[in-house]
């Protein structure tokens, strides 16, 4: 054992660890979720040095200020820093969201993909290619389609977001009502493999 770094939450509430990425010069970037007082949980990001030593934290608070969690992290070429997770942006369902920081932590655009159904969804991973695409995976739920779970897949195009693909009704396994999507990686070619 190196080092071990933790961290704790204004409110001493539950803060919790869900993904976590390392750049080209060793510096580690976490993201979950921690919680503030009248907001319920926020999504949460840190980077630490090599060291394990603290260099910057940053939250994603929807503006209903209800639970919202950060679940994916991934990073380009250049460093930057791409976060997913879900929100409840209309505090009915939850909603998938997806945002871009820089090395110093500072957003850069950020997207929530807000469904007209009823169901959850989340974005729980995401992964950026060489031409900086950024793919999401993760889950959605209709209640409409008495399908439990679908696997959803989201391509997006920078700076301009383009809908590629979603399971929409037409994918959902059969063998397992329940399908949670976890990590997914790049081919040589940058086709998606989850």
């Amino acid at each position: 054992l190196q080092w071990t770094a933790s961290y704790n939450g204004s409110t001493n509430d539950n803060d919790v660890g869900k993904g976590i990425a390392i750049s080209n010069d060793g510096n580690i970037y976490c993201t979950g979720w921690t919680n503030f007082s009248g907001q319920g949980s926020n999504g949460w990001i840190g980077k630490y040095n090599t060291n394990g030593i603290l260099q910057w934290t940053t939250t994603y608070n929807d503006s209903t200020n209800l639970d919202d969690a950060g679940l994916g992290i991934s990073m380009d070429r250049d460093g930057n820093v791409y976060v997913t997770g879900h929100t409840n942006s209309d505090g009915m369902a939850s909603d998938g969201w997806l945002r871009k920081y820089d090395t110093s932590g500072f957003v850069q655009w950020t997207t929530v993909y807000i469904r007209t159904e009823t169901g959850d969804m989340s974005f729980n991973n995401v992964i950026v290619d060489t031409n900086s695409n950024v793919y999401v995976t993760g889950y959605e739920y209709d209640p409409s389609l008495s399908q439990d779970w679908n696997i959803i897949l989201r391509k997006y195009v920078q700076p301009h977001f383009v809908h590629v693909w979603d399971g929409g009704g037409t994918d959902n396994l059969a063998s397992n009502p329940q399908n949670w999507v976890g990590d997914i990686v790049p081919s040589n070619g940058d086709n998606v493999i989850f």
